[in-house]
């Protein structure tokens, strides 16, 4: 819910000062918001295109939690975590599609 008063907060300080970093905060933030919730709501239900295992629910959950902490390094650690198992789940995927 935080996001949600944040983002109108930017854009009613957009409107009345005229700022674009307000804009610009708002397009960077919005996106690593939604993909944060994404990562800790996949690693806690387990699921993705396919069961994920323990290791791959701990990958996405401490992705998420990386993203918390607004900062390059943590970024970068967030996005790697939640990249390995999401893309192993889609080859996967992609394999089962090809073999069926």
């Amino acid at each position: 819910h935080y996001m949600r008063g944040h983002a109108c907060a930017l854009l009613v300080q957009n409107e009345r000062h005229r700022r674009s970093g307000n804009l610009l905060r708002l397009l960077l933030g919005l996106p690593f918001h939604f993909l944060r919730v994404t990562a800790v709501g996949l690693g806690m239900y387990g699921w993705f295109l396919a069961p994920l295992p323990w290791w791959g629910r701990a990958a996405f959950l401490l992705g998420g939690l990386g993203l918390v902490y607004p900062s390059v390094p943590t970024d970068i650690m967030g996005i790697v975590l939640i990249g390995g198992p999401a893309v192993l789940q889609i080859v996967k995927a992609k394999q089962r599609r090809q073999s069926a």
